[in-house]
């Protein structure tokens, strides 16, 4: 059985290396030939880096489930956006790609922090493949300004790559398959299911998950926004 269409009538199974594409302009549609469906909870809209860009602070956005449990799994993928990081200065701000359920604690395979300490902006990667214990923690120190910078994070053969504006910043390896106990796929929302504490105050802009490594050397961050290839 095919896919069940939200809004569009497209082909069921896309061979475009485009999975999930958020433009943000002023809503939470997914532009790729999918059409999954992602949800807006309680944000708004702000100047972006091309067009419009979403502002994080009291919400989050639900990503659709089952695909990218399929995806981490298959082990080559590519997850890149554009993002103005908050400076308040102590305070983790999520970008959580997977987060755990309620019942199961706040661990989850792939979560990313910005975090501004004493002045020095540093991002924190951590990883759990078995529920209760973060396997891989990485803590590094990060060039970024304070307008929108481009972050991609590619992962094939075992290891994760962490660009920020085209240059390798730091890799390292990890498994992304997904324990039974993670089942939410949301953007900003704190890593467990009902936690605030650490949810982001970051602007995102053109938020994209491919299911190719897009880059495996330094690279010039696209210029304008993102299209389906």
């Amino acid at each position: 059985m095919g896919r069940r269409r939200l809004m569009k009538a497209k082909k069921v199974v896309s061979t475009a290396k485009t999975v999930l594409l958020l433009h943000f302009n002023g809503n939470v549609v997914d532009s790729s030939e999918n059409d999954y469906s992602a949800t807006n909870n309680n944000l708004a809209f702000t100047t972006g880096k091309f067009e419009q860009a979403i502002q994080f602070g009291t919400g989050y956005v639900d990503l659709p489930n089952d695909f990218l449990r399929e995806l981490f799994t298959s082990g080559t993928f590519t997850i890149d956006f554009w993002v103005k990081v908050d400076n308040s200065t102590g305070d983790y701000h999520d970008v959580v790609f997977q987060s755990s359920n309620s019942s199961y604690g706040d661990y989850c395979p792939i979560r990313m922090c910005f975090r501004v300490d004493n002045g020095v902006k540093t991002c924190v990667f951590l990883s759990s493949t078995n529920g209760y214990t973060w396997n891989i923690a990485e803590s590094f120190s990060v060039n970024i300004n304070d307008g929108f910078n481009h972050v991609a994070l590619v992962h094939y053969s075992g290891v994760s790559y962490f660009y920020i504006n085209g240059v390798l910043t730091k890799s390292f390896t990890h498994s992304t398959t997904p324990s039974a106990s993670q089942v939410y796929n949301r953007l900003g929302s704190g890593v467990s299911y009902n936690n605030s504490s650490h949810r982001s105050k970051n602007v995102f802009d053109e938020f994209r998950i491919s299911n190719v490594a897009r880059w495996k050397s330094n690279f010039t961050p696209p210029s304008s926004p993102y299209v389906i290839d």
